[in-house]
């Protein structure tokens, strides 16, 4: 039997760790999370697949992403993100990302789209949705209204938060009102407040995974 595809998480969020860990978990036999780091955090070990969740990004570090290809000890780089506007995907492509993946594939599709990117095939697997299936927060809130919650808590205004997340302002504000009902808060201060002291938004604990030569 193959050894599972070995990956590494990252991003800032322990809520976004958790909730490619969920996804993954039933398909370990296939895909094994061997690290998680925070986007700017060296990974620590060899993997098959730096996966880099764009939850709570305000912008693509393409710099850090460009880093991440050129790293011997990582075999492919792939894109984990709820969308990505039209012309980010080339450009990804280009800086020699092998996958772009979005957080509305199912489990099972989330794992072939890695098998995939393993085998050495570029692939592009960004189509409708905001979030991850089956999603639920220790709050309360959807996918998206955690992402803007995240966001706001880095002191974005609704029309950064917006860009960030590829959608209109009136889609922001409809989440930040949905957030404030959901959570019992009148003022994005509260928010903000919220968000810093529950633990899901925290950074995630790093995994350093075991050691293995790169290959």
């Amino acid at each position: 039997m193959a050894e599972p595809i070995s990956i590494a998480i990252l991003n800032d969020y322990r809520l976004a760790v958790a909730e490619a860990g969920r996804l993954l978990h039933p398909y370990a036999e296939r895909v094994r999370t061997v690290a998680v780091a925070t986007g700017s955090e060296p990974i620590g070990v060899a993997v098959d697949i730096a996966v880099y969740d764009t939850f709570g990004k305000v912008r693509l570090d393409v710099a850090r992403i460009s880093e991440l290809v050129a790293d011997s000890s990582v075999g492919r780089v792939a894109v984990y993100a709820s969308s990505l506007a039209a012309n980010t995907v080339p450009r990804l492509l280009d800086a020699g990302v092998a996958g772009c993946l979005a957080k509305s594939l199912s489990p099972v599709d989330l794992v072939r789209s890695l098998e995939r990117v393993h085998r050495g095939e570029v692939t592009v697997a960004m189509r409708g949705g905001s979030g991850p299936p089956g999603f639920a927060s220790n709050l309360g809130l959807s996918y998206r209204e955690s992402e803007v919650l995240a966001l706001l808590s880095q002191g974005l205004r609704n029309q950064a938060i917006a860009r960030a997340l590829n959608v209109g302002d009136e889609t922001v504000k409809s989440h930040l009102k949905s957030i404030y009902r959901k959570l019992g808060l009148s003022s994005r201060g509260e928010a903000i407040a919220r968000a810093l002291r529950d633990p899901s938004f925290a950074e995630p604990e790093r995994v350093p995974g075991p050691t293995r030569d790169a290959t």
